[in-house]
């Protein structure tokens, strides 16, 4: 079996400056089911639970009651209704979200079932995500007097978004499976993990300021952002930072070309493309490990 070792190398533009593909504010830095998370680059389980109609979220004007299950029973149906939000015709849009930043790093969220009805606060006084009690994350909803405010999130230690109930017809569109709706979600989850606006006048990427649906969830640079924050996929249930530890890649034979990371190599970021690897930073090694049933030479690029 052979090991090849990963280590960091960094690009930097004309004139020597580090090129800023991304804007990261912060990460979590304890969540109801890993405690402390450790450094940056280290992954991390987030939590996410969905909020009664009827709980007290902030708004400009003091505390007001949260109707998002209302807006999105309007809007997609309610399914057998009931408490298990999970059976809601609408749950999958959130899940598969979810799901689709899981696969494309370090970060592994898990939906909450339970949420106690907490009242939602600012970011100084809030209530912590506690496993079987409520989510790291909190999704609610109210009426906004912007109209084209889509859905504001806080920045960690605190993640819960707040859906602009108002934008029920943009977000029941079907095109592309929901993908207005669904880069919502995914664009201001970005912010709930710690990934600020980032302006760019050649490319599209998720967290531009202004939402887009010509692309599916998040790009490259946006991808970059959650590695630098929490590592890449292969960072999930015990990294691969060490020789003992090392990812299997299989059996290689003559003449076959064995790919790591293939889908980095564009901008655009298509909806099934999981193949990303990064070093997260100067500290990090990631192994991989290989497989020759006979004796052969290799070329490693």
């Amino acid at each position: 079996m052979t090991i090849l070792r990963l280590a960091y190398a960094g690009m930097l533009i004309a004139g020597g400056s580090i090129a800023a593909a991304y804007e990261n504010i912060d990460r979590w830095n304890s969540t109801a089911t890993d405690g402390g998370t450790g450094s940056e680059g280290t992954p991390v389980t987030v939590t996410w639970s969905i909020v009664d109609d009827g709980v007290m979220i902030p708004s400009e004007s003091g505390q007001v009651a949260s109707d998002l299950i209302d807006m999105l029973d309007a809007e997609f149906g309610s399914g057998p209704g009931g408490d298990d939000y999970a059976l809601r015709p609408w749950f999958s849009i959130f899940s598969d979200s979810f799901d689709r930043l899981s696969e494309l790093s370090g970060l592994t969220y898990v939906y909450e079932p339970n949420d106690d009805g907490s009242a939602m606060s600012n970011i100084s006084n809030h209530p912590l995500g506690d496993l079987g009690v409520r989510g790291d994350v909190r999704l609610a909803g109210r009426s906004y007097e912007k109209f084209t405010t889509l859905a504001p999130n806080y920045f960690p230690d605190h993640g819960d978004m707040i859906i602009n109930t108002d934008r029920g017809n943009y977000f029941d569109d079907a095109a592309n499976n929901f993908r207005a709706f669904r880069n919502t979600i995914m664009h201001e989850a970005l912010h709930g993990v710690g990934v600020n606006h980032i302006s760019s006048g050649s490319s599209a990427f998720l967290m531009k300021p202004t939402i887009s649906s010509a692309f599916d969830g998040p790009q490259l640079d946006d991808i970059l952002a959650m590695q630098r924050l929490y590592g890449d996929v292969y960072e999930q249930n015990g990294g691969n930072n060490s020789y003992n530890s090392a990812t299997q890649l299989g059996t290689v034979s003559t003449s076959q070309t064995l790919t790591v990371g293939q889908n980095g190599s564009s901008t655009l970021v298509d909806a099934g493309d999981i193949d990303f690897v990064s070093i997260d930073d100067n500290s990090d090694f990631d192994y991989f490990s290989f497989t020759l049933n006979a004796a052969l030479d290799i070329v490693i690029d």
